[in-house]
Parts: C-alpha cells; sequence; structure tokens
C-alpha cells in the first residue's frame, strides 16, 4: 500500500470491471457509477490534456485515461487528502498527470500560481456539487460536507471550468436533471453545440441525471441526444450500461 493511503482510513476499490483500482478515502467524498459515466462522456485523443475539476480521488479522470491511451490528467480538488489520494491514483493506475489543490471557483491567482492557466486544457469535466450552502441539511462527516455542498452559484462553478477549457475544447458535466434549466443558461454564455444526454435509472422513468457537454467557444446545433437506461426492472445493470460501466465503453453522441 502506498504511503498517503496507509496514513489515512481508505478502501481499495475496483471500477471498470477491476480494469482501474482506487484508493478512496472512507469518510470523504466517495466515486461511485456518476464518476465513471461522467468519464465516458469525454471525446479525448491521444495527446490531449483533460481536467477532472473538483473530481476527489480523480475516478472520473482515470476513466478518461484509461479508455484513451496517452491523454495527460490533471486533477483539482480544494481537499488536501482527496488531491494526495488522487496522485497516488494517478501512479498506481500508471497514468500520465499530476493532482493539484485549489478551490476551482477561489481566487484565480491561487489556481494559477499551482499551474492552472485560462484556456490550457482540451477537455474539463467535472461533478458540481449538488447540495447549496444554507438550503440543505449537510452531511455529519465534514469531508463529504466539504465534497457536496456548492459555496458558490452553479453558474460560477461552470463559468469557471469553461475558462480553463480552450477555444474549441469540451466541458462536460453530469448533475441533477431538474436543474438542466441552470446548466444550459450557464454554459449557453460560453459554449455552443451543447448536447444534453439523459440518464433514467429504469425504462419509462425521468432522468435524474443529464449529461451535457458544450464546446467552449463553438456555434453548433444544440441537440439530446438518445439517453441511457441504467437498470432493468430487476435491478440489474442494463447491456448498454454495463458496457460503460464495466466495459470501458465511451458514451455514443458524445466521444
Amino acid at each position: 500500500m502506498a504511503m498517503m493511503a496507509e496514513s489515512i482510513d481508505v478502501s481499495n476499490d475496483c471500477f471498470l470491471g477491476g480494469q482501474l483500482k482506487i484508493w478512496q478515502s472512507t469518510r470523504g467524498y466517495r466515486a461511485g457509477h456518476d464518476a465513471v459515466l461522467l468519464g465516458a462522456s469525454v471525446p479525448a485523443q491521444g495527446g490531449e490534456c483533460v481536467l477532472d475539476a473538483g473530481g476527489g480521488a480523480g475516478v472520473a479522470g482515470l476513466c478518461v485515461g484509461m479508455r484513451v491511451e496517452g491523454v495527460r490528467l490533471v486533477c483539482l480538488d480544494n481537499d488536501e487528502t482527496q488531491a494526495k489520494l488522487a496522485r497516488e491514483n494517478l501512479a498506481r493506475n500508471a497514468q500520465t498527470g499530476d493532482s493539484l489543490v485549489g478551490d476551482l471557483t477561489g481566487v484565480l491567482s491561487d489556481l494559477e500560481g499551482v499551474g492552472l492557466k485560462k484556456g490550457s486544457f482540451d477537455h474539463v469535466l467535472s461533478n458540481p456539487p449538488y447540495r447549496v450552502e444554507g438550503a440543505s441539511t449537510l452531511p455529519v462527516n465534514k469531508g463529504r460536507a466539504q465534497a457536496f455542498v456548492l459555496h458558490t452559484s452553479l453558474g460560477a462553478w461552470v463559468e469557471r471550468c469553461c475558462f480553463f477549457a480552450k477555444i474549441g475544447g469540451t466541458v462536460t458535466f453530469i448533475y441533477l436533471a431538474h436543474e438542466i434549466s441552470s446548466l444550459v443558461v450557464a454554459m449557453s454564455a460560453h459554449c455552443g453545440d451543447i448536447k444534453i444526454m439523459p440518464l433514467w435509472p429504469h425504462a419509462g422513468t425521468p432522468a435524474r441525471r443529464i449529461i451535457i457537454q458544450g464546446r467552449r467557444g463553438a456555434r453548433g446545433k444544440d441537440a439530446v441526444l438518445p439517453g441511457l437506461v441504467l437498470h432493468e426492472a430487476g435491478g440489474s445493470a442494463t447491456k448498454a450500461a454495463d458496457d460503460v460501466l464495466r466495459g470501458c465503453i465511451g458514451l455514443k453522441g458524445l466521444i
């Protein structure tokens, strides 16, 4: 076990059918299927730079790296423990990149000081916190509260992700479906060619999550894509979902 993982309470988890091995804190933010689906939506190619913004231990970004050989990953999180775990996970899975500590929506000069520059990434991906500060009950665990609570506006989070993307680069989010209008408004100020993919828990049920992707500075037509049904009636994953979650297949229409 790596030095950092030995110093805190972690679990040894596997994603992508065991292809991706991850140290995660047992007490802080823990990635699940949302991170894998987000990673499956990024149309990266070898040699490109990818920013996983606010990504905890780096699962979403590492899913991109496992699918696309030769990408350079940068993970950013405001929690030092998560950032250190992401750094170890990069090394553990033989991925090229770095993990930085910083507040995505904080002082811009601070982010520049750790090496982030405007328009320097081919792709930016993020799963923004979905609880608004002061508007919901916080998790008791401090690490989870820090990960789940949005301390600024969703628009500010989206704007900063777009800021770090190159002109023509993609910016991709997975988020709550009922916030679709807020996301579209925020992204439209910086992106075009916006694509929305609904994620349905079961066939015939409303989507609870969406994946939304745009290209910075583009003017292409927006589109709602065929969505993904995640579970069969009995609760098992559909074949299409299993191909993504375990088989490391990208999401058609987004990649």
